[in-house]
């Protein structure tokens, strides 16, 4: 799909690497649906504004096509919440490792490099002896990121400035400046962008399955948008092989919760599910395939809660990720209701 050139947020330097995965897709069948009506040009709105949709799929009163338009703003959005849960999630993990092993951030960074400057399949005997069970791809992939992210006064500056940026985006005072000094390179980067990336061709295939499955020619319902997500999911999951997967589904998860960042008030809109029911849905589909998905789902809502200034929820250390993911749903369930209540 082509990408009419109104480029003023930078996230724009990623869209050969959508189109890219989009390809991938054939079961989508996206030739057939541009034969039968659907524009190959992607309309971008809020070019150097706050979002004000992040996407949707529309009829043109022109030529009788239908186009898709996807938010400049949530697509920079999206890159920035990506950029802030990878890099996050993985330095407490780092931090973590060595409290455990009770050693420095200096000595695991040696600790990494030793072991990548190893040949490839005496790291991978070694990565087998220590983790048994672990996906040594991810894992290597993993290691190979972390020096990006040992700098924690650099990070922390790093992820403060992706949330100001964040803030800027869901109101009217966007400096478009300001989003000039994101860098899309860089082996911790190539992650976050091909998270990102995935998350967007989800966004476009959803807005595609309404067009596929005749949603366009009646009127809107709730159940349509939970057959577009599925849809979706499907055509992604069904079309990578699964270390793309698994990034896929982490670029998924921060779609669904992007959607829980831009309606702070939980308030209904009559067509859309909520937005918990859309992650945990979700999350339901890719839970047993890997047990980082629920550490993902619990950080999302982690950096929720931060980002809202919310007080009423309190974590509980002890605590295992199943009970976290249960009492995350109930909270959300309740602050829903009491926000409604207001």
């Amino acid at each position: 799909m082509n990408y009419m050139e109104h480029n003023k947020y930078p996230i724009h330097t990623l869209n050969a690497n959508i189109t890219a995965i989009l390809s991938k897709i054939i079961t989508a069948d996206i030739p057939g649906c541009i034969n039968n009506g659907l524009s190959n040009e992607i309309r971008f709105i809020d070019e150097c504004s706050y979002i004000t949709c992040p996407a949707e799929i529309v009829p043109s009163g022109l030529n009788g096509e239908c186009y898709v338009k996807l938010s400049s703003a949530y697509c920079q959005f999206l890159w920035l919440l990506c950029d802030i849960t990878l890099k996050t999630i993985d330095c407490n993990i780092i931090l973590q490792e060595c409290e455990k092993s009770g050693i420095t951030i200096e000595d695991f960074n040696a600790e990494v490099k030793q072991i990548l400057n190893l040949p490839k399949d005496e790291v991978r005997k070694l990565i087998r002896l220590k983790y048994p069970n672990i996906n040594i791809d991810q894992y290597l992939d993993y290691l190979r990121r972390t020096p990006d992210i040992t700098q924690i006064p650099e990070l922390q500056k790093e992820i403060a400035i992706d949330f100001e940026l964040l803030f800027e985006l869901t109101n009217d005072s966007v400096n478009i400046e300001k989003f000039t000094q994101i860098k899309f390179t860089g082996k911790y980067t190539e992650k976050v962008n091909a998270m990102y990336c995935y998350g967007i061709a989800f966004v476009l295939l959803h807005e595609l399955s309404h067009f596929s499955l005749g949603h366009l020619n009646k009127s809107e319902e709730e159940n349509d948008e939970r057959e577009a997500d599925i849809a979706a999911f499907w055509e992604l999951y069904g079309n990578l092989c699964e270390l793309e997967q698994f990034t896929a589904n982490c670029g998924m998860l921060c779609v669904m919760y992007s959607l829980l960042f831009l309606n702070p008030s939980m308030k209904g809109d009559g067509i859309h599910p909520s937005e918990e029911l859309r992650i945990f849905e979700l999350y339901e589909q890719i839970k047993s395939d890997n047990d980082k998905y629920a550490l993902l789902v619990i950080h999302l809502f982690d950096i929720w809660i931060s980002f809202n200034n919310i007080q009423s929820y309190s974590k509980k250390d002890d605590e295992n990720t199943d009970a976290t993911i249960r009492r995350i749903i109930e909270f959300l369930t309740t602050y829903k209701m009491s926000l409604n209540d207001k």
